[in-house]
């Protein structure tokens, strides 16, 4: 069975939602748009099934790619900016 992929980093999901529109995976990175450029390093994976969480989940622990607490409060602290960042991106620039 084929699976969708989209990587949606420059949408971001303020603009696009992938999983609405029938993607079983979005991968977003947080080292881009969504963190501040260079803030912090790392990504995220956005599922749209239980068993695909399931067994991503398994993954995560058994090689133990999480981020630290300061990385975290960096991504959560971007993200309560990004509409306003999203915003004025999409304005004009004459």
């Amino acid at each position: 069975m084929a699976q969708l992929v989209i990587d949606n980093t420059c949408a971001t999901p303020y603009l696009q939602r992938p999983l609405d529109l029938g993607a079983d995976f979005v991968l977003y990175s947080n080292t881009k748009y969504l963190a501040g450029h260079s803030d912090v390093i790392g990504g995220a994976i956005i599922i749209g099934s239980d068993d695909d969480y399931h067994a991503l989940k398994f993954l995560q622990n058994a090689i133990g790619a999480v981020p630290g607490a300061l990385d975290c409060w960096l991504i959560c602290y971007k993200h309560s900016l990004l509409s306003r960042a999203t915003f004025k991106s999409q304005l004009p620039t004459c």
